[in-house]
Order: structure tokens, then sequence, then C-alpha cells
């Protein structure tokens, strides 16, 4: 969206948009009005008036890398929800000789790919 320029939307009014970001936030919009300014003013948008920095989450294992898994009711995690790096999510959850998935009836945990979240 950073690349995306305003001039470059085909938008009409009172039609609802969806507008994704930050690896899933979503908002609906309605465009009620619209007007252009100037013509030169075009090369100026969109204008970032603000990013936010990742609230980068370490891996509850190691601590040192970042979070890359989420796991819930997860026996091999300190916690729930618990969070791994990719070191340590393979080394806890995969059999090294096999490189099967660990999971069984006792275990039986949730894991999604982890998204970390902005301040």
């Amino acid at each position: 969206m950073e690349k995306t320029t305003f001039a470059s939307l085909r938008l009409r009014l009172g039609r609802t948009y969806l507008f994704t970001h930050s690896g899933g936030c979503e908002h609906i919009m309605t465009f009620k009005t619209m007007e252009m300014q100037r013509v030169a003013d075009l090369g100026r948008y969109p204008l970032l008036v603000f990013k936010s920095r990742p609230n980068i989450r370490p891996c509850s294992i190691c601590e040192k890398n970042k979070a890359d898994w989420v796991t819930y009711d997860d026996l091999m995690s300190k916690s729930s929800p618990g969070f791994f790096c990719q070191l340590c999510f393979n080394q806890a959850h995969y059999c090294q000789e096999t490189g099967r998935l660990l999971a069984t009836p006792q275990n039986s945990f949730k894991c999604y790919r982890y998204h970390h979240d902005a301040r």
C-alpha cells in the first residue's frame, strides 16, 4: 500500500471498500465525498504521517530469537499462548529422525504463524 497512489485507485462514491494492512488488520471504508485540491499534488499521496514500529515478541524458549509461531494448549510450552522461534518450534514439535509432527492425543495443540503487533 505504501506505493499505491490515490490517482491509481478507481473509487466510486458510496461504495464500500476493504482496506487491509499490517498482516491482516481490516478496515471497512466508504467514500462519501471526494475532491482534488491541485493536480500538482497527486504525487504527494499517500502521505505518510506515522509508521508504527513492530512490537517484536521473543521466543519463550530461547529468549534470543523473534517468535515465528504461537501455540495454544501446548504441553511443550511454558504457557498458553506459547511463542516459539522456528528453531525451538522444530526441536519441540518435530521428531528429529522422521521429521514428522509430534502431535498426540495428550498434546493436541493449535499452532499459527505469529505476526508481530504494532506498538
